[in-house]
């Protein structure tokens, strides 16, 4: 998602719809990355934050369990695509016969 950090706060204008506002080799870069970080995190849902300097994108936020997808903050686009992304997941876990493993963390038991 292409941000604008100089849109106003909770406008749902700072995240701005632009499917080709990475070259493709960056976002393929991107995406490959997005799915290693959330892969290794056990995490089905997760936003992922990069800073892009050179060409070479940085994860500089990748923790969000529970990313914030409100109307408000997102817009109309994201919002949207993540109600649904999220309700496809939903039905696609109740229509698994096998078990998922359960997450480990760490000391927290």
């Amino acid at each position: 998602m292409a941000y604008d950090p100089r849109k106003p706060y909770l406008s749902g204008e700072q995240y701005i719809y632009d499917p080709d506002y990475l070259a493709p080799e960056l976002r393929a870069r991107v995406i490959k990355d997005v799915r290693t970080l959330c892969g290794a995190l056990g995490y089905d849902i997760n936003t992922v934050e990069f800073a892009i300097k050179d060409n070479v994108p940085y994860a500089i936020d990748f923790m969000n369990p529970a990313p914030d997808a409100e109307l408000q903050s997102v817009g109309e686009f994201y919002h949207g695509w993540v109600t649904e992304a999220v309700t496809n997941l939903v039905f696609k876990r109740l229509g698994e016969t096998t078990e998922r493993p359960a997450l480990s963390l760490g000391c927290i038991s």
